[in-house]
C-alpha cells in the first residue's frame, strides 16, 4: 500500500466515524509510520522457484492457446508497457520484513 492510498483510506474511515475535519497530511503519515515502525520498501520481483512440471505443462498448453493467431498478434504482457492499474513501486511494510514473492 502506498502513502497516498493509506492517507485516502484513513480519511474515508475517519469521515465514516464522524470526524469531518481530519486531514491525513504528509506530516500525519510520517508520524504514523514512525509510531508504528513502518517503512516504504521498494517492491521486488518474485523469488519463489517455479515447479518444473508447471513449465513442462505450459509448453504443451501454449500452442493450443495461441492456435489461430498470427505470431505478430501474440504478446508477452511484461513487454507491452501497458499499465491497467498504476500501482506504486513502493509498499508500506514493517521494519525488518524481507521482500519476497512480489511483496
Amino acid at each position: 500500500m502506498s502513502g497516498p492510498i493509506l492517507q485516502e483510506k484513513v480519511q474515508q474511515f475517519d469521515f465514516k466515524l464522524g470526524h469531518e475535519n481530519f486531514r491525513a497530511s504528509n506530516e500525519w503519515l510520517q508520524n504514523f509510520k514512525k509510531r508504528n515502525e513502518l517503512i516504504f520498501q521498494k517492491v521486488c520481483g518474485e523469488n519463489a522457484k517455479v515447479d518444473d512440471g508447471v513449465c513442462t505443462e505450459w509448453k504443451y498448453k501454449l500452442p493450443e492457446l495461441t492456435k489461430g493467431y498470427e505470431p505478430e498478434n501474440i504478446y508477452n504482457a511484461d513487454e507491452t508497457e501497458l499499465f491497467l492499474k498504476c500501482l506504486p513501486d513502493k509498499i508500506l511494510s514493517c521494519k525488518g520484513d524481507k521482500c519476497h514473492g512480489g511483496k
